[in-house]
C-alpha cells in the first residue's frame, strides 16, 4: 500500500507541475484551474469526458517521462515494458524516443515504428479507457473538456520538450535496442462501431496485462 501511495503522490505532483507549466503560457482567463492541496484527478480532469472514444480512436496517448517513478531505472522500465501495455517509438520515426500506449497498428511490437494517426489505442473499451484515471498517460489525462471544446494541457510540444533529455534518451535507447525484436504473441484487429463512428480493438488489452502494468508502475512485486 505504501508503494501505491508513493506513486499516486508522485503522479499528483507531476500533473500539478504540467498544468502549471501550461498555465504560464496563457493569460488568466484561459488558464486551467486546479486545487493543488486537494487534487481529485477524476473530478478535475475526467468528469467532463463523455467517453465517446474519438480521441482514443485516432491515437494512443503519450506518457510524460515523469509518469514513471524513474524512467532511467532499466529494471523498473523492463517490468513495465514486459506487460505489453506500452511501446517505445521514435517520434515521427525521427527523434526523440518516447513511450506511449500500444495501438492496433503497432501489432505485436514493444518497440518499433511510430504509427500515430488512426492507430486505435488497445486500451479503448466501450466504457472508455481500461486504465484507472490516476495511472493514465498524462497526454490523455490532460486532454480535457473546457468551455470552448477540448483543450490539450499536455500536447506534442510539451512532451517532446520533456523527452529531449540526454539522460532519458540514453536509457530509452538501451531499452529500444533491447526490445525492438521482442513481440507479444497475440496481434489485434479493429472493428468499426457504426453507432459511434469510431474503430475499436477486436482483441483489446487483457485485464491481467493492465493489472500487471499498474503494479509495475507503482514498483510492486
Amino acid at each position: 500500500m505504501e508503494l501505491e501511495k508513493e506513486y499516486l503522490e508522485h503522479k499528483k505532483k507531476t500533473i500539478i507541475d504540467l498544468v502549471n507549466r501550461y498555465n504560464r503560457s496563457y493569460v488568466k482567463e484561459y488558464q486551467f484551474g486546479i486545487d493543488e492541496e486537494n487534487l481529485d484527478i477524476h473530478q478535475t480532469f475526467c468528469s467532463g469526458c463523455k467517453g465517446c472514444g474519438k480521441c482514443c480512436d485516432r491515437f494512443p496517448c503519450v506518457y510524460s517521462p515523469r509518469d514513471f517513478l524513474d524512467i532511467t531505472n532499466l529494471d523498473y522500465m523492463r517490468r513495465i515494458l514486459d506487460t505489453g501495455v506500452v511501446t517505445i517509438v521514435r517520434y515521427n520515426n525521427k527523434y526523440p524516443l518516447i513511450i506511449r500506449n500500444r495501438g492496433v497498428l503497432d501489432e505485436d511490437r514493444i518497440a518499433g515504428d511510430d504509427i500515430d494517426a488512426y492507430n486505435t489505442c488497445l486500451l479503448l473499451r466501450d466504457n472508455g479507457c481500461m486504465i484507472p484515471d490516476s495511472y493514465r498517460a498524462s497526454q490523455g489525462l490532460l486532454y480535457v473538456v473546457g468551455d470552448y471544446g477540448h483543450a490539450a494541457l499536455y500536447g506534442d510540444e510539451d512532451y517532446l520538450l520533456e523527452y529531449d533529455n540526454y539522460i532519458y534518451q540514453e536509457a530509452l535507447s538501451k531499452l529500444y535496442e533491447e526490445y525492438k525484436n521482442v513481440v507479444i504473441p497475440k496481434k489485434s484487429e479493429i472493428l468499426y462501431d457504426d453507432d459511434r463512428g469510431i474503430s475499436i480493438p477486436k482483441y483489446p488489452m487483457s485485464e491481467e496485462r493492465v493489472s500487471e502494468f499498474i503494479k509495475s508502475l507503482t514498483n510492486k512485486k
